[in-house]
């Protein structure tokens, strides 16, 4: 995984494990997590404003009706299920270099067991 030379930064969902944040902060990458409860128009907010990918479980942040590319910075969201720690940790950090590009403002992309894919 990238060390803190990298300007990626990141915002945690309140539905993603804990462990992921984790493993972000262990690798010296600026992570946030969502407040509990908070709408998911503002967590959309956070992440434009401070230009940081939104990691999450929440596949309304992948609805181009709920959430136009222009309301957030990035969107990362996780379709592998949450009881397989490792192998999200193993994929996440195996796509970390695609995501670290300057061309995702306004994206959604997809994390799979089989890879990255761009949903939008």
């Amino acid at each position: 995984m990238s060390s803190s030379t990298s300007d990626t930064k990141f915002l945690v969902d309140e539905n993603v494990r804990i462990e992921l944040y984790k493993h972000l902060k262990e690798n010296s990458f600026d992570a946030k997590i969502v407040p509990k409860s908070m709408s998911d128009t503002d967590i959309a907010k956070i992440s434009k404003s401070e230009n940081r990918i939104l990691i999450t479980n929440d596949s309304d942040f992948g609805d181009s009706v709920l959430f136009p590319k222009q309301d957030f910075f990035c969107v990362l969201l996780l379709d592998i299920p949450q009881e397989k720690l490792d192998l999200l940790i193993k994929a996440f950090s195996d796509c970390l270099s695609k995501l670290e590009s300057k061309t995702i403002n306004g994206k959604v992309f997809e994390l799979r067991e089989s890879g990255l894919y761009f949903k939008r």
